[in-house]
């Protein structure tokens, strides 16, 4: 699961939020950590998850009629990947 919170556009098609990033073990949480992302043409954005207990994730997400969908990749070499849906 995932949050971010007190998300702002900026002028250079970038965006600043406030990411939370649980994951199984409870020691290895993301919270409230400032993160800077990317829009992407078509309306999507694009942020990483910093490293914690060894994993870090590309996340990538597209607008959709119900929502936000999209994936997580991990960047450790682990070739884990994670569906995201976001309201």
């Amino acid at each position: 699961m995932f949050s971010l919170v007190d998300i702002r556009s900026q002028p250079d098609k970038t965006f600043t939020a406030k990411l939370t990033w649980w994951q199984t073990n409870p020691w290895c949480v993301n919270r409230d950590v400032p993160i800077v992302g990317q829009w992407n043409e078509w309306g999507g954005i694009a942020f990483e998850v910093p490293r914690m207990c060894g994993l870090a994730y590309l996340a990538e997400l597209n607008r959709t009629g119900s929502g936000w969908v999209g994936k997580a990749s991990s960047m450790s070499g682990y070739g884990l990947y994670v569906d995201l849906k976001a309201d």
